[in-house]
């Protein structure tokens, strides 16, 4: 069921059962790498994602960016998290009193092209 159209449900809990690893993996590697060539001042990158079940307020993604210069690790991660958002294959459900709802990845969002890849 889905929480009525006027009402805004208390969220008990978010969770997150569906993950397809090797690719949710697959895909925050291709993210680091695309942000390190769109950023060149970037030294580190790391993202790590939570999956099961995650209380209200409690932290369910880092990405963390290490560079020489403050703008590039603050705009890397920025673009990370909303291409994240948008492509790693991490479902969640949200649970409230009286029921549940699949929250979907909105792919269509407008995000900033990727980079282009490196020559061979």
């Amino acid at each position: 069921p889905t929480p009525p159209f006027n009402s805004t449900p208390t969220i008990a809990h978010m969770e997150r059962p569906e993950c397809y690893d090797a690719m949710a993996l697959k895909t925050m590697r291709a993210l680091c790498r695309l942000a390190r060539l769109r950023w060149d001042g970037l030294l580190r990158i790391a993202i790590a994602h939570r999956v099961g079940v995650v209380g209200v307020g409690e932290t369910s993604v880092i990405i963390a960016a290490s560079s020489a210069h403050r703008a590039d690790a603050i705009e890397a991660v920025g673009w990370i998290i909303d291409e994240l958002k948008a492509t790693v294959p991490i479902w969640k459900k949200e649970t409230f009193e009286g029921g549940e709802v699949w929250k979907e990845n909105d792919g269509t969002q407008r995000r900033e092209p990727a980079p282009p890849p490196p020559p061979p």
